[in-house]
């Protein structure tokens, strides 16, 4: 559920831009918000923030390794570090700083880190 909400705007391949129209009253299917399942700023930088307090808490030891084992965890939280906001990008170094303190890294997530190490 976490990842779901972080990642909707970061993976999308073509973002929807708000439209200037209003919805339209007679018609049940329209939406103000083109993309009702895209979680805001707020949301984002919040759950951002539950996970890396999720996941540095001593007795979630076993949540964390298994979450920092998974390849596509890292390209969910590599892909935030390149969001516009400075404090998304914050929040998301703290748990990339997880990954990379591994000692044990899985070799999946060994090879992102590698092949990425000069971005």
């Amino acid at each position: 559920v976490l990842q779901t909400l972080i990642t909707q705007k970061c993976l999308s391949p073509h973002p929807t831009k708000p439209s200037n129209k209003d919805p339209d009253p007679n018609n049940p299917n329209s939406n103000p918000n083109p993309n009702p399942t895209k979680p805001n700023y707020m949301t984002r930088r919040l759950t951002l923030q539950l996970l890396s307090t999720l996941l540095l808490n001593r007795s979630n030891y076993p949540i964390m390794i298994r979450y920092i084992s998974s390849s596509s965890n890292l390209v969910t939280i590599m892909c935030l570090l390149r969001d516009p906001s400075s404090h998304i990008t914050l929040e998301a170094f703290q748990v990339f700083k997880i990954f990379v303190a591994n000692p044990r890294k899985e070799p999946e997530v060994k090879k992102i880190l590698v092949d990425n190490r000069v971005k």
